[in-house]
């Protein structure tokens, strides 16, 4: 993981996830919201944007946004990032993406699944802030799309992990695997089948979930996730599901 670095943009508490998970109180649910930062053959690589700056879009008015300061602490700016993977186009996994009407990471090639262009672009999909104009870049060809699992630079796996949206991917950097939001919350480590609000096809999602989990468990891979309580861990078999064991 020397290599792998995870950037936590935004923390927020969200009252809504008891709308998808079964929680038997009324507190809120702590959340991080991650982009990780690779370097890999050459070239400065960040898996997900975030939720993007300070009171910029609708969602989480309060964010805090400290993804650009801390590719500073990287000896970084925006416009030494190289490539952009997009695990998938909600809203706290783009917020970078664009700011104002252009591309914020404006040296970077961009890259994310086709299935999700296709899907966003739909009338009733989700209304992201910045849903349009991803879909304009996209056309223009200044975001490419691609259409199955491979390299997409030398050392950089997408890997699609369907269900939670058409074309959510995973990310693999050497032999750690940014899983996305193919779990969001513990509670889908203990009970895979269980669904988050955000997932557009559930039972995609929880199959997809479990698949992917048994995997993990069996090769005792190093996973990166945006939204667990620590970015790096390992799953392991518990009961009738599975648990996290944080990695430094």
């Amino acid at each position: 993981m020397n290599d792998l670095h995870a950037i936590e943009d935004t923390f927020g508490s969200f009252v809504t996830f008891r709308e998808g998970f079964d929680l038997d109180d009324d507190r809120p649910v702590d959340l991080p919201i991650r982009a990780f930062l690779a370097m890999a053959e050459g070239a400065n690589v960040l898996i997900d944007a975030g939720v993007g700056p300070p009171g910029y879009g609708s969602f989480m008015p309060d964010r805090q946004g400290r993804l650009p300061s801390a590719l500073e602490q990287h000896g970084l700016g925006a416009d030494d990032i190289d490539l952009v993977v997009l695990t998938h186009l909600h809203v706290d996994h783009v917020g970078w993406a664009i700011v104002g009407e252009e591309l914020f990471f404006a040296n970077a090639r961009y890259v994310a699944h086709e299935a999700e262009f296709e899907f966003f672009a739909q009338p009733g999909a989700d209304p992201l802030d910045i849903r349009d104009r991803l879909i304009d870049l996209h056309r223009q060809g200044r975001i490419e799309a691609v259409d199955s699992d491979g390299e997409v630079h030398p050392g950089v796996v997408i890997r699609h992990l369907a269900g939670h949206t058409p074309g959510h991917c995973g990310v693999e950097v050497g032999d750690v695997l940014v899983f996305g939001d193919a779990v969001v919350h513990e509670l889908q480590l203990a009970d895979p089948d269980q669904h988050f609000f955000a997932e557009v096809d559930p039972a995609h999602a929880a199959a997809t979930r479990r698949e992917l989990l048994a995997e993990l468990a069996e090769s005792g891979a190093v996973v990166g996730s945006p939204h667990l309580p620590t970015p790096f861990g390992r799953i392991r078999r518990e009961a009738d599901g599975f648990a996290w064991t944080p990695v430094d």
